[in-house]
């Protein structure tokens, strides 16, 4: 009776968990990094996980100037089955993407309350992104716009 209590606690413990939970990381785009945030928790589907994302990058350049772009968006990833590396069946979709530009001092204090150069999403942003995987604390991404990147599970 007890190795079948241990079988049926092991076989529970590994149908469990998923993608679920809070992940960080980082996307580079060629010479633009962003860092990535993603909250993801169990959807209906048996093998499914939706949440929120944000993808933001803050740049400081020689003129004194800031530019804070932050994309948001939702996903959905369904996995081939409940465990092990594999490569996600993904859908990522922009809710939100603005792109503010402020004036700094020396200290890197903002001198204004910035200006919107952009909103809005681009058009096809996160289509057909690859998103791998590795059966525990880590998905990688790939998007045929050259960006790639990672997320780690904390």
């Amino acid at each position: 009776m007890r190795s079948v209590m241990v079988i049926l606690t092991l076989g529970l413990a590994a149908c469990g968990g998923g993608v679920e939970g809070f992940w960080l990381g980082e996307l580079d785009c060629g010479q633009a990094p962003y860092d990535l945030e993603l909250n993801l928790a169990k959807a209906d589907g048996k093998l499914t996980w939706s949440g929120e994302g944000v993808q933001q990058r803050v740049f400081d350049d020689a003129s004194g100037n800031r530019t804070d772009t932050r994309i948001d968006f939702d996903a959905s990833f369904v996995l081939e089955s409940g465990s092990g590396a594999q490569v996600l069946d993904a859908d990522m979709d922009c809710t939100d993407e603005s792109q503010v530009l402020y004036q700094i001092n020396d200290n890197g204090d903002p001198l204004d309350e910035g200006t919107v150069i952009s909103e809005g999403c681009t058009p096809r942003r996160f289509v057909d992104y690859t998103v791998s995987w590795d059966g525990d604390a880590r998905l990688d991404l790939s998007g045929p716009d050259g960006c790639e990147g990672f997320l780690i599970r904390k």
